[in-house]
């Protein structure tokens, strides 16, 4: 089964601890994963992102990428397999001063594991990985503040979406298309300058190639 890409959606606040949004999930999809992307750019050292839910459950714990305090910024990525078809609010709560925050979510289906096939984070605007196995899908995440210019996808990758709050602003994009075979694979993307730059790239492996979510999470093996 090809992965393919269902939706997408964001938020943000630029004052307070905590903001909500809707996203709304496709029905009949098979294997799915919500990734939700966030993002505290020019503040990595004062606050951090304390919980992540999808529909009133917590997935600050299912992690899929982190990439660290880089440039006093911080880009994460986490999970909710087979989200429930359906409007559902996604959340973002930080610890510390609250200023000009934002997040995106992402919803793809045919996808074999909910951990990445390879990953990598950074500064720079190119992110290059070379896949384990065949067909998987590269995503990448990119944050800056706005005062540096607003991202955008160069080349590699289609723009999924682009949230921009206050100052802060966090742009996904992917392949949009399977890689095959597995050969080293760049997203890049195009800013003016990269004052708080950060951002986390990873391939997801299609159902088939690897354990299947059933076997994943234990039901029916």
């Amino acid at each position: 089964m090809a992965i393919a890409r269902d939706s997408s959606a964001g938020g943000g606040a630029t004052a307070g601890t905590a903001f909500s949004y809707t996203h709304t999930v496709g029905s009949g999809l098979n294997n799915s994963i919500a990734i939700v992307f966030t993002c505290i750019p020019g503040g990595a050292g004062t606050r951090s992102v304390s919980d992540v839910t999808w529909g009133g459950e917590s997935i600050v714990g299912n992690v899929l990428k982190n990439s660290g305090n880089i440039n006093n910024n911080v880009v994460g990525a986490y999970y909710k397999v087979n989200p429930p078809a359906g409007a559902t609010t996604v959340a973002m709560i930080i610890s510390g001063t609250a200023t000009d925050i934002c997040c995106e979510s992402v919803v793809y289906y045919g996808v074999g594991n909910s951990q990445p096939d390879a990953s990598t984070s950074g500064t720079g605007y190119p992110f290059t990985l070379t896949p384990n196995v065949d067909k998987t899908w590269m995503i990448a995440a990119y944050s800056d503040v706005t005062t540096s210019g607003t991202p955008s996808v160069a080349s590699g990758g289609t723009a999924v979406r682009s949230q921009v709050t206050g100052n802060a602003t966090i742009i996904v994009a992917d392949t949009n298309a399977q890689i095959s075979p597995p050969t080293s694979t760049t997203i890049t993307f195009s800013n003016t300058v990269q004052s708080n730059a950060c951002g986390i790239a990873f391939t997801l492996a299609p159902l088939g190639n690897i354990l299947s979510f059933r076997t994943l999470l234990g039901v029916g093996v």
